[in-house]
């Protein structure tokens, strides 16, 4: 194909140099290798004669061969500069850089057209062309014309009708173009004449939640960009302008008077970093331990756009701040893995950390946590009604692919709950969640599992059900959420086929990322023309090359018009440069005196008509443990490998405690604050037996009051009316268990002595009773093959839990105890029977100790148990700057010193 582009190329170069105007077929092509040209380099396949060749074609009379030319030395950039090294040409003296970089910016959005028309396959279709000025004239009709666009596009369309000229019909195709954007701009109304976003490289690193909020998952680059003529003539005035050194930024937002920027910043002083931030290891396994300590975290900083002044915010040694946002109330809201803990899967050796939402308080001096899950808690914005919407992705007792759900939180920490799809398998995520002005509604991106947060926009009204698909309707056509076509786990895919009621946007394949409503039709957002060639990671994680993003205005009709593109990289959160609308602050309400929240519930028995009242006697409060990053030696991992058979459970557990239920259901208690102490609860009989669970878990904040109505995983509705007999006492404390509330509960200390006690005798290792091995060594598997244990699987979907759904009433290891003459006798005492009970209910953890890739002693691949901390200890404040880790030195350490010699 190349020898191909080139002899077309080369056949008809005198035409142009000789200023002759080519024939239709000549013309044809010319541009039909043009286009080809685009594919080799797409596919990475642009060599020096090629890239002579595209440039060249910068010189053509017909805009769309112009266009491919562009794109293809476009693709060639970003193609090697989609991994970690950098291969900048910023100051190249090559003649086909210096004519590619001089083209004017009006010249690169009508060449966006052209990419736009190249995409959906209708520059060479008479046909098509000539619909898509229909669809314009549609449109603007749609929108409510004016006479003279009207009558220009009416124009255009009949000269197109007089010619069978394919070069004529796409000149009068752009003409449309032109004629449209200006009318588009002028409807879109917008309140202000500037942008500010920011650029950097698109992600070279994995494209997951759990590993893209590390400093080495982009490479340095970039700058903040005040973007101004936004219909024609843009122009990008940078902010940064190297004051801060080699660095990328990593989350950005503007201050409500447009006085201040505050950003995060990845200083990368040294790049490429000592060791490799791609998987020379093969599978899914890199660097990260050996990258975490040895480069720099991301910090906090603000800067005054007048004076051009930059304060840093916050300082660490070790743990990473980011994705920054003001808050009303003078805070700024921010991601950090300072919750000391790493995804619930991955490989032994990838060091990747959980990030959850922090709070840097109005006086700049000191942090607090607002978001307490095992997981991850990421991409926060703040809402018009002044709440932090924010994406949770959790593996509480749930498929790994379903719920990846938006979650609101008040700016004080309190009141986290679930906004949207908390229960619902698809998509698998929605992401950067932000408000739709006045609506009520939500603008998103309904994205993968393992990738970024891109892909379509979508829009999002809780009104109509915090788990229903109707809920959502689709902006954009054309892109799917990733990874669909190996989502075999999820419960199902249904791709909603409701769309915004105006038709939104087509487009042919590509990304959205980060978008900003400005009203309930109008938006911007970044979108790349996507590219199966540029993958970082996996077969199915299609990505965009490394400048591959644009900034757009888009509307509900179907416009999507060019507004900003940098040559060398990607743009992201894009931003309306103005004064913001104001919000009022929400009354903190957190009291850092207490140790402990209160839970109010008039009646667990609301939203359980299946069970009789009287059944419900206890609840019992658990925390899904996470797995713990100690600096210096890496993540300590739970199980024997989150991908065997047997585990059936993503997260150690241990239990707070009970509480009693009053006889009108009513329940008044308290709950653990602590740092991790994220809770769950399940509802007891007299047994202390589960009659219905979570499988979710939620934080409190010290002092904080929360009611809800019945038992539920998610809060649909308005707290009760009712108060019940509980409220008019003091909230009960709970009731450890026997063996402690730091003990993680584990089938070897809390079953196994009951099995050897009275089971083992029938049910040994010498033939064995039904073939059930209850031994030691064959107890756990014994226990899991035969289905003895009713359990909420990993690979299980999202959907709400249902009333004696899991757990010991379902499972045969307890139901067969409580026959009238059962042949399993079993004398067991109070505490026996709990432990018992409780380890069922618990999703029949397997062992106690987590597993140490490395150890301070310079041990490596050991089990022990991990020390977990009170949960009723009250959570720090933190200093934003200086308070630094000590790292222990170890063996592990100098291995990485004497390596980076």
């Amino acid at each position: 194909m190349k020898t191909l582009v080139t002899a077309i190329i080369a056949s008809t170069s005198l035409i142009t140099a000789s200023g002759a105007k080519p024939n239709n077929i000549e013309q044809s092509l010319r541009l039909e290798a043009a286009v080809q040209l685009e594919e080799v380099s797409r596919r990475g396949d642009l060599n020096e004669n090629l890239l002579t060749a595209a440039s060249e074609l910068l010189d053509d009379q017909d805009l769309f061969v112009r266009a491919m030319g562009e794109w293809a030395i476009a693709r060639k950039i970003g193609r090697d500069n989609n991994h970690e090294e950098i291969k900048s040409v910023e100051s190249s003296d090559a003649e086909w850089y210096k004519k590619w970089s001089a083209i004017s910016v009006n010249d690169r959005i009508e060449m966006d057209w052209c990419r736009q028309a190249i995409s959906n396959a209708i520059y060479n279709n008479p046909e098509k062309l000539r619909s898509s000025v229909d669809k314009i004239i549609t449109r603007v009709n749609a929108m409510g014309p004016d006479a003279a666009t009207a009558a220009k596009l009416k124009s255009l369309r009949s000269k197109m009708d007089a010619t069978k000229d394919a070069s004529i019909l796409r000149r009068l195709w752009v003409d449309a173009r032109r004629a449209n954007r200006s009318f588009a701009f002028a409807k879109a109304n917008l309140d202000f004449d500037q942008l500010i976003l920011y650029n950097r490289f698109a992600c070279h690193y994995k494209p997951n939640v759990c590993g893209v909020n590390t400093s080495w998952s982009y490479k340095p680059g970039g700058d903040i960009v005040v973007v101004s003529g936004l219909e024609k003539h843009a122009k990008a005035t940078p902010l940064i302008k190297g004051k801060l050194g080699p660095g990328h930024i990593h989350g950005m937002d503007l201050s409500f008077d447009k006085s201040k920027v505050v950003f995060a910043w990845a200083s990368q002083e040294q790049w490429p970093p000592k060791f490799s931030t791609h998987w020379p290891r093969g599978g899914n396994e890199c660097f990260a331990f050996e990258l975490r300590n040895t480069t720099t975290p991301t910090h906090l900083y603000e800067m005054d756009i007048a004076s051009g002044e930059i304060t840093q915010l916050t300082d660490h040694n070790f743990w990473t701040d980011l994705e920054p946002l003001y808050c009303p109330d003078g805070t700024i809201a921010f991601t950090s893995d300072r919750s000391g803990h790493s995804p619930s899967c991955d490989s032994k050796n990838n060091d990747l950390t959980d990030t959850n939402i922090y709070s840097l308080s109005a006086d700049r001096k000191s942090i607090r946590r607002l978001t307490n899950q095992k997981d991850v808690d990421m991409h926060p914005h703040l809402l018009d009604n002044g709440l932090i919407a924010y994406l949770r992705w959790e593996y509480q007792e749930r498929h790994f692919w379903d719920v990846h759900s938006i979650w609101t939180v008040k700016p004080d920490g309190t009141m986290s709950d679930a906004l949207f799809k908390q229960h619902l398998g698809s998509p698998m995520s929605v992401r950067d969640a932000r408000s739709v002005p006045n609506t009520g509604k939500l603008v998103a991106i309904a994205a993968g599992h393992h990738t970024l947060a891109k892909g379509p926009i979508v829009i999002l009204n809780p009104t109509q059900g915090t788990n229903e698909s109707k809920a959502i309707t689709k902006l954009t056509i054309g892109p799917k959420p990733q990874e669909d076509e190996v989502n075999k786990w999820s419960q199902s895919w249904k791709w909603p086929k409701q769309r915004v009621k105006d038709g939104g946007v087509r487009v042919a394949g590509g990304f959205f990322m980060m978008p900003y409503a400005i009203s309930e039709k109008v938006f911007l957002a970044s979108y790349g023309y996507g590219n199966k060639e540029a993958r970082r990671y996996g077969n199915h994680h299609a990505d965009v090359d490394s400048n591959g993003l644009g900034v757009y205005l888009l509307d509900s009709y179907g416009n999507m018009e060019l507004i900003y593109r940098n040559p060398l990289y990607s743009s992201y959160s894009v931003l309306p440069f103005k004064n913001r609308k104001s919000i009022s602050p929400l009354p903190d309400m957190v009291d850092n005196t207490k140790n402990y929240a209160t839970c109010v519930i008039p009646d667990v028995y609301e939203g359980m008509p299946d069970v009789t009242r009287g059944t419900i006697k206890y609840i019992r409060i658990s925390e899904a443990l996470p797995w713990p990053i100690v600096p210096g030696e890496g993540v300590k991992r739970w199980t024997h490998g989150w991908s065997l058979s047997y585990n059936k459970r993503w997260n150690p557990v241990r239990v707070i405690g009970t509480v009693p239920v009053e006889k009108d259901g009513s329940a008044h208690f308290k709950v653990p604050v602590a740092d991790n102490a994220s809770v769950y609860f399940q509802v007891l009989d007299k047994k202390h037996m589960e009659i219905r669970r979570m499988r979710s878990s939620v934080s409190f904040q010290p002092g904080e009051r929360r009611s809800c109505n019945g038992c539920h995983e998610t809060n649909t509705t308005a707290p009760s009316s009712k108060h019940g007999i509980a409220i008019m006492r003091e909230p009960d404390m709970p009731s450890p268990p026997k063996w402690g509330i730091n003990k993680q509960l584990a089938l070897d200390w809390m079953v196994q002595p009951i099995l050897d006690k009275n089971c083992v005798s029938c049910h040994g290792e010498n033939n064995p009773k039904k073939n059930i091995n209850l031994t030691k060594e064959k107890s756990y598997q014994t226990i899991i093959e035969n289905d003895l244990v009713s359990l909420s699987p990993m690979d299980g979907d999202g959907s709400i839990t249902q009333s004696y759904q899991f757990g010991s009433h379902k499972s045969k290891l307890i139901t067969q105890l409580l026959k009238p003459n059962t042949p399993c006798k079993a004398n067991l005492d109070q505490d026996e029977w709990l432990r018992l009970v409780t380890w069922v209910d618990a999703n029949a953890p397997e062992n106690d100790n987590m597993f140490h890739v490395r150890t301070a002693d310079g041990k490596e691949h050991v089990w022990r148990p991990y020390p977990w901390k009170d949960p009723w200890t009250q959570p720090k404040h933190t200093p934003a700057k200086g308070e630094y880790l000590k790292i222990p030195n170890n063996k592990w350490l100098e291995k990485l010193g004497k390596k980076s010699d």
